[in-house]
């Protein structure tokens, strides 16, 4: 594991790094600037596991290859980046960009593999209109839905249709007054 605070760093270039075949989880959180490099995540750490990116700024606009091996990608940007997450066998996938919506989501979520069990959108502005993205993953375990534009009814409506299903917001539970 591999954990990195970078509150004094503005540029991270991952290319710099020696690959580690250990490597399984890498975290890199309070970036003032970029992180370039994304790309060579799959050369440096092939058998990574988990990745958490937390920075001020986007990422770098590049191709990115994301490891085969990746089963938890958490972000919090202020924009949804422009991933490849095909063929990923990806299971859990947060998103916090305080500037994203539902088209920049969806447009994540459509190459996301649709084993996907987890989803946070916390803190993003999606609407309702991000459960037709959400429909397709019919392994949903949990979603986590607190802080966007999401109502009440449409999350009502799409959970009806999965009992299983825990998320976030719960209902405040209404109490009936006696006459």
């Amino acid at each position: 594991m591999l954990r990195l605070n970078l509150s004094n760093i503005y540029e991270l270039s991952l290319r710099e790094m020696e690959r580690s075949e250990r490597l399984a989880v890498l975290s890199i959180q309070n970036m003032l600037g970029a992180v370039l490099g994304l790309g060579a995540l799959s050369t440096i750490a092939p058998n990574l596991r988990e990745l958490s990116l937390a920075s001020s700024s986007d990422l770098a606009a590049e191709p990115v290859e994301l490891p085969s091996t990746l089963q938890e990608l958490r972000l919090e940007l202020p924009h949804v980046p422009s991933l490849a997450l095909a063929g990923l066998g990806m299971r859990t996938l947060g998103i916090h960009a305080r500037e994203g919506g539902d088209a920049e989501v969806s447009a994540l979520l459509s190459g996301a593999h649709a084993g996907i069990e987890n989803v946070s959108l916390r803190g993003t502005p999606v609407s309702d209109a991000i459960f037709g993205e959400l429909a397709r993953f019919q392994r949903l375990r949990y979603l986590d839905v607190v802080n966007t534009n999401v109502t009440a009814e449409a999350l009502h409506r799409f959970t009806a249709e999965r009992p299983s299903l825990r998320f976030h917001p719960r209902p405040r539970a209404t109490t009936q007054s006696r006459a």
